[in-house]
């Protein structure tokens, strides 16, 4: 189970490093900007060896190729499945739930018949 577990963190900690660099990048208004916010993230997930789905899919059959001595249902039962679900939280409910909450805005669709603008004001708002 601890093995469980840290491939657990790890994925959320990696989604949410991943995340970062993809907001980063969005809110950025110059290129060395973007480019710094968009690698320091994946930099720090790399150096930090925290665990990312698509990476893991790649290497650990390529490990499985090359001879690791590990099986499919080893690698998918102490590896892959705890990373998917940390990765889905990390990436999910602790990255995309808290930014649309306080940033997404939320009014009805323009209408096609009278073609008014609505004002649009924060799902959170202080008030």
């Amino acid at each position: 189970m601890d093995g469980w577990i840290t491939c657990f963190v790890r994925g959320i900690f990696c989604n949410l490093m991943v995340c970062l660099g993809v907001i980063g990048n969005m809110t950025a208004r110059t290129v060395a900007g973007r480019v710094a916010m968009m690698w320091f993230p994946i930099f720090i997930f790399f150096a930090l060896v925290f665990e990312h789905t698509v990476v893991n899919m790649f290497l650990f059959p390529l490990g499985m190729i090359l001879g690791a001595d590990f099986g499919v249902m080893t690698w998918l039962n102490f590896n892959l499945i705890p990373t998917i679900l940390g990765n889905i939280v990390g990436g999910l409910i602790m990255t995309c739930i808290p930014l649309y909450l306080t940033h997404a805005k939320t009014a009805p669709s323009i209408s096609a018949e009278t073609e008014e603008q609505v004002q649009a004001e924060p799902a959170l708002s202080a008030k």
